[in-house]
Formats: C-alpha cells, structure tokens, sequence
C-alpha cells in the first residue's frame, strides 16, 4: 500500500504502529496521513513517544468550514416500520444470521385398518 488514511488516533500506540506498517512493506515507500479532533490528539505525544519521531502536525483554516447546514432532520419510525419484513414469517432466515433450517422427512403414517 502506497498510502494509509487514519480518520482518528487510536488510544494504543501499538495500533497506531500496527495501522501505518501496511505502507512501505518490503523496502517500499508509502505515506500515513492521520486526521485527528480534540478528542484524539491528546493521543499524539504518547504516539510520538512511543515511535520516538515527531509527526508533523497542520492546523486547518477555520473559515473553510461550512457554517451554514441546516440542523439534520429527525426520523422517527413508526410501530409498523420498526417491524422485520419478515416478522411472523415460517420463511424467516433471522436476517440472514443463521442457516436454514433443514426439513426432517415424515414417517409413513400407519394405514388404518377398516
């Protein structure tokens, strides 16, 4: 892999190791980039520590955010949608969760004798 994207610092400096090992395997070359908020960059001494170099590190322009979303829509579903397609279903698989299950053959019924 040429190029490895961590959308957050891990908490375990190991997994961090472990995550951008996938670039440079066998004498190649290859890039990790790593986007962290507030809540995972007090993740990156430790990190740095760890692997002893120091990542280099980016600001961002605060004025390239987006300000003007409007507030997501709440979804509320009703009784009858919260419901499986297949609820009360013989045909039911669980959701794709289990095997189907086999049919057993039925014994012959003994013939009554008139």
């Amino acid at each position: 892999m040429t190029h490895v994207f961590n959308y957050d610092l891990p908490d375990d400096c190991e997994d961090y190791v472990h995550r951008i090992g996938r670039t440079g395997r066998a004498g190649a070359s290859g890039h990790s980039i790593s986007f962290a908020c507030e809540e995972y960059a007090i993740n990156l001494p430790a990190i740095e520590s760890y692997i002893e170099h120091a990542i280099p590190t980016s600001d961002y322009d605060p004025s390239a955010l987006l300000t003007d979303l409007p507030a997501p829509l709440s979804l509320r579903s009703s009784p009858q949608q919260r419901r499986t397609n297949t609820a009360g279903s013989r045909n039911s698989n669980n959701g794709g969760n289990r095997k189907p299950q086999q049919r057993r053959p039925r014994a012959p019924r003994p013939k009554k004798e008139a």
